[in-house]
């Protein structure tokens, strides 16, 4: 896959789940990954990792990272962004097909 392709999809993940796009979200997730999730889980994810920070500010910084040592090789896309208290890190990881099987947020 490649790495400003994989970069561009999770900044527009991130974006969306910044905006409050959650349904948009749970939309672009793969079939199978959608079936053992929800938009409300995605809401509730992205809640419990910005409570408290203030608003979001910008992107500091990214990075992308492949695996291939696992049953289904995938991509991640790292992103840093600012909130105005602390910053929160999402991990939007994508397939060979570049459909979205999973993300991770926290705050660090």
């Amino acid at each position: 896959m490649e790495e400003e392709a994989v970069l561009s999809a999770g900044l527009g993940v991130m974006d969306q789940l910044v905006s409050g796009e959650y349904d948009k979200v749970y939309e672009a997730l793969r079939s199978d990954v959608r079936e053992a999730t929800s938009a409300a889980a995605l809401q509730a994810l992205m809640n419990t990792a910005t409570d408290g920070l203030g608003g979001p500010k910008e992107v500091t910084d990214t990075m992308v990272t492949g695996v291939t040592d696992t049953d289904e090789p995938h991509a991640i896309a790292v992103i840093r962004r600012k909130y105005e208290k602390k910053s929160v890190y999402f991990r939007i990881a994508f397939d060979p097909d570049m459909e979205l099987i999973g993300l991770d947020i926290k705050k660090k």
